[in-house]
């Protein structure tokens, strides 16, 4: 597959291959496609759906059923270097079994 994007998505991609966090462009594009599936089923549900799970969080707030924000936050971090090494690999044996 090939595809195109305007020069300034072009120069961020180049940005974050150069900043060494991504080996190639196909690397970063797998990674925003992993992140977007990720977020279709939040963006996928209505309004209402939506209000009936922020009612929920609320409500176990209320109940004093709270999570610690930094330990949230390295569950965060940890799941996407997860994603992000696992993108990596997936990259990486494609363009072995290319070059072969």
């Amino acid at each position: 597959m090939r595809v195109s994007v305007n020069p300034a998505f072009e120069a961020f991609v180049q940005r974050l291959i150069a900043s060494g966090k991504y080996g190639s462009a196909a690397e970063v594009v797998s990674d925003a496609l992993s992140r977007l599936q990720e977020d279709e089923p939040v963006q996928g549900m209505g309004p209402d759906r939506f209000r009936r799970e922020v009612a929920a969080g609320l409500a176990a707030a209320e109940r004093g059923e709270l999570m610690d924000g930094s330990v949230v936050m390295s569950e965060i971090r940890a799941k996407s270097d997860r994603m992000r090494s696992r993108t990596r690999k997936s990259g990486s044996s494609r363009s072995r079994r290319a070059k072969t």
